[in-house]
This record gives C-alpha cells, structure tokens and sequence, in this order.
C-alpha cells in the first residue's frame, strides 16, 4: 500500500522521469513516480524509436551517469551494443536499443532503488500554498487519491504538473505553432544488406554529413557485412511517390535506422500538425500518422527491392516533438547551445543539433553542436513555484534550443540532475537555488554526471 506522503513526487516516467526518481531514491529520499500509461521510458519502450540519441561530441562523451549506466545495463541483458558511429554523421553516436529488454531494465533499476511507480495515472489537481505545491491529486480509473511531499518534479514532457500549479508557459515558435507529431513505424522482412548496398550505391539518394562515416558504410556493404544503418534522404522514393498519388503526405526526404534485431527498420516520416496539448488534436494525428506510415509500406514494398518482401510491425503512439515549454529562473537559447560553455551553475550536459521539423511536414532546418552545451540550473528550477523542478521536454528554453533539449539522452541528464536537486532540496528544506552549489556539484560527481 502506497504512502499518502513522500519527500518527492515526480510526475512522468518517460527517460526525464526515470532518471529523476532513480536519482533521489539513491539519495535515501522517499520517491513517488506516477505515469498516465501502462509503461516507462516513453517512446523507448512504447515507441517504436529510432535509437537513443545522443552521448558524444566530437571530442568526447557529454552524458554519463544513470543514463551509461542504463545503457550498460541493457546491453549486459543482450538488448543494446552500446554506442556506436552514426552512419549519417549527423550526430556522432547512436545507441540502438531492444525496448523490450529495455522496459525490464527500466523497471528492475526503480524496483531496486526503492521508487513506488504508479502507473495509468496522472496529476489533476494541485493543492498550494502560497508558491508552494502541498498535495496533488492523482487520478486513477476508480479512484482519486491525494498525495503530500516536499518537492515535485515535472517530467511529463507537456509540462502539466507545472500548469496545474500555475506556472507560465510557452508553446511554439514565433508563429505560435509547435513542430508537427509524428508516429515513427517499424517494418520486418526487409533486406537490411540490399538496403545498405543500394544506399551506397545511390549516395545522391540521401545526405550524409560524414565523409568518413559514408566511406565505412560503404565499406562495410561492399562485404555484404550486416550493419547499423542510419539513412537521411530516399529522395526520388519520396518525390515519386507523393507525385503520383501513393503518398498523401508530401516528403522531400525522411530518416530510417535498422532495428535491433535482424529485417527490422524504423523509419521517421510521419507529419501531422495540431496542438499537442489537445486531446483532439492528438486523436487525429495518431490516426492520420497510421494511414501515412500505411501509404509508405506500400509504396515502398511495391518500388523499392529491399523492401519487397517487408511488413508492418507497428505504427507507433503519435511522439510529440514540442510541447509547453516552462518559464524557470533562466531561459537557455540556441546561441547558448552553440557557444556551449559559460554556465554559471551547471548541472548536465548535451550535444544534439537543434532539429526543427517544418510545419508543412516536407523538411526540416536544423543547426549543428559541435561541442556539448551546459545546462544551468536555473533552467530547471520553475519561476512561479518554489519547489517545483523540471526536466526532459518541458525545461525552460526557446523553441530553438527545446529541439536539441527535448532528445533522448539529454533528457535522461536533466532528469538526474532535477532529481538530484528535488532530493537536497527536501533535505534542507529550501530550493537549490540558495544551496551552496558545492554540494550540488560533489553529489553530480559522485554519480557520475559530466556537467562540465
């Protein structure tokens, strides 16, 4: 039977949220962590998902601790290789993972830290006093129950917990519109050695940012050697298609990555605009994406060899790239991403380009991270409520910088990094803001973050 009050409660338990409640649970904090799904770590277990994204720049490794060790995990269980080169050279490492094993790993690291997880449940209401949160109502299918704590950490991705409690937010660009939703989907049966030897043998098909990691794609097909591929392109497919009526949905190129296991591939082309923190906007693009990745396989499985004899393994939940974006102490901005360092407080790092995928759904912009980029932590302390962190999707930034931020691996960091400062923050009863950052720094070290 749960407790009616913990020192923290966390609400989300996609990899921000994970890694929060992990975080604080080993530093002896009693730790609530409440998911609207049946499942953790997002779209890595309920996706599909490419891969996790991104470890490295070009000098070094940017992100270790929990989500290494996450990682490391997986991989001892046989459901990852670790990091290896991105074959696109877009970013310098990607990590496949089997979401499966993945999902186990997940639970069994919250089982062994001491995290009480409940599932199928979200925030619905928040009890305050004065800029603080006391309780927040949590709704199940039969029940409401009202929980007590310390500190809360928002992690939901959409920043709802923070809008329960009152807090500013922003959404989208400067058009107030967000970057389109997309359902990633999963085929089986295709010819991944075929795949590789077109794709070299058509490198004006797609765009590689790497010379090198081109030339050892190339090498490698030209063994007839099984390989990770990470492909950005398929023009003329794209163009063909759309020009002839087979797709409805107008792409000037899209992304695909083997899966984990053999014949699997995970491809990225889905584009539906709307609101994503509209439930009727999220309904219709959860269906329109199906029909989408539906028109793909198609076309695919009817023009393109490597594709002939492949089938549908899933069309995944709508992913959602660009949500409300919370107002804390400091907004991070893309010229901050790409200077990199000079952050006063720093507690993680990241190293992703900035993506941005254009509304009408043909392409997208996108500028490059040379070097990993500190995050402060002010950027994850809320403005409007004392003791209310945030982490992965919802920190406050600019549209531009919120996507490299919202990113898989960088998402894990700050949800350390939150869950650290949650857990000192119920400790000395005030937020870190006004703790020595000392002591913040000497527990980021002892597990393991690189923050600077």
């Amino acid at each position: 039977m749960m407790k009616q009050y913990y020192d923290i409660i966390i609400a989300g338990a996609g990899p921000a949220g994970f890694s929060a409640a992990i975080a604080a649970a080993r530093m002896g904090r009693d730790v609530l962590l409440i998911e609207q799904s049946d499942s953790i770590l997002g779209n890595l277990t309920a996706g599909p998902l490419e891969a996790i994204m991104t470890f490295h720049d070009e000098e070094r490794q940017v992100i270790k601790g929990l989500a290494q060790e996450f990682v490391d995990r997986c991989a001892v269980a046989g459901g990852s290789p670790g990091h290896i080169e991105d074959t696109t050279g877009y970013a310098v490492s990607i990590t496949p993972f089997a979401p499966e094993i993945s999902r186990i790993t997940g639970f069994m690291m919250l089982e062994e830290a001491g995290v009480d997880l409940i599932l199928q449940t979200c925030a619905v209401r928040c009890e305050k006093q004065g800029r603080r949160i006391r309780r927040v109502e949590i709704q199940s299918k039969n029940e409401a129950i009202l929980f007590e704590a310390e500190q809360f950490v928002d992690c939901t991705g959409d920043g709802d917990l923070a809008v329960l409690a009152g807090c500013s937010c922003e959404l989208g660009g400067p058009d107030g519109r967000a970057q389109p939703m997309t359902s990633l989907i999963e085929f089986g049966g295709v010819d991944q050695i075929a795949l590789a030897k077109w794709a070299s043998d058509h490198p004006e098909e797609f765009c590689f940012f790497s010379e090198e990691a081109l030339e050892h794609m190339k090498q490698h097909a030209e063994k007839g050697e099984e390989q990770t591929l990470h492909l950005w392109g398929f023009y003329s497919l794209l163009k063909e298609g759309y020009e002839a009526g087979a797709l409805s949905l107008e792409r000037k190129e899209m992304h695909l990555i083997t899966g984990y296991y053999p014949g699997e591939v995970i491809l990225n082309y889905t584009r539906v605009n709307g609101d994503p923190t509209s439930a009727a906007d999220r309904s219709t693009a959860q269906i329109t994406a199906a029909r989408q990745g539906y028109e793909l396989w198609k076309w695919l499985s009817e023009k393109s060899e490597p594709f002939r004899d492949s089938y549908i393994k899933k069309i995944g939940r709508i992913g959602i790239r660009e949500s409300r974006r919370i107002k804390g102490w400091h907004c991070i901005t893309k010229e901050e991403l790409e200077k990199g360092q000079g952050a006063e407080h720093p507690v993680a790092m990241g190293a992703f380009p900035m993506d941005i995928h254009c509304s009408d759904g043909s392409t997208m912009e996108f500028y490059r991270v040379n070097r990993g980029y500190q995050i402060p932590l002010e950027s994850l302390v809320a403005k409007d409520v004392d003791n209310l962190y945030l982490a992965g999707r919802c920190v406050s930034c600019t549209h531009e910088a919120q996507a490299s931020l919202r990113i898989t691996a960088t998402a894990m960091a700050t949800g350390q990094a939150a869950g650290i400062c949650a857990a000192i923050s119920a400790e000395k009863n005030m937020t870190c803001l006004n703790v020595d950052y000392r002591e913040i720094e000497d527990e980021l070290e002892r597990q393991k973050v690189i923050y600077k």
